[in-house]
């Protein structure tokens, strides 16, 4: 909806399907994503990339991460949720993409 902050939406949305987001606390302080902080609803002025990307494709912290079902996940109210009532993980072919090679 224009003129309302997305990220009330986003949480409905995963909340309806059962869905967790994901934080890595890679080495070096850098994620997976960025919240590029733009000038809007939730900052005055842009601040810019909160954290560095990991986008070296050829670093080993991308590829030993722990099992799925062993990492801790936690619901709305900030108890932890057992992982026999979190979904399935699916099976997805992800790959690595540096800015350099966004569309």
């Amino acid at each position: 909806r224009k003129g309302t902050m997305w990220s009330i939406w986003f949480l409905g949305f995963m909340d309806e399907r059962n869905l967790f987001t994901l934080y890595a606390h890679l080495p070096g302080n850098k994620t997976l994503c960025a919240n590029m902080r733009e000038a809007g609803l939730g900052y005055k002025k842009a601040l810019g990339q909160d954290f560095p990307l990991a986008d070296d494709p050829h670093d080993p912290s991308l590829s030993s991460f722990p099992p799925f079902e062993t990492l801790s996940a936690y619901g709305w109210d900030a108890r932890r949720v057992s992982a026999s009532s979190r979904p399935a993980l699916p099976r997805a072919n992800v790959s690595l993409r540096t800015n350099a090679e966004q569309p």
